[in-house]
């Protein structure tokens, strides 16, 4: 899963123009019960922790406010 990560990260950082990406915050909710679902969030907080070294601007959108990182 980690080379696919990269692939992605550098897929992104290598986008010419705006690109805009939208995805969940995992890290603020209940911790999943199942074993997979804990995966999930893993898996998915470390995504967006590559994609966000990645760009110049990050974005995180609570109740409608942002708050830029």
């Amino acid at each position: 899963m980690g080379e696919r990560r990269a692939d992605l990260a550098d897929a992104v950082a290598g986008h010419a123009g705006p690109l805009v990406i939208v995805t969940n915050e995992v890290g603020w909710g209940v911790v999943p019960e199942h074993p997979s679902g804990r995966l999930f969030t893993d898996q998915l907080g470390w995504t967006n922790q590559a994609v966000a070294r990645s760009v110049n601007d990050v974005i995180l959108v609570v109740a409608g406010r942002t708050l830029r990182l």
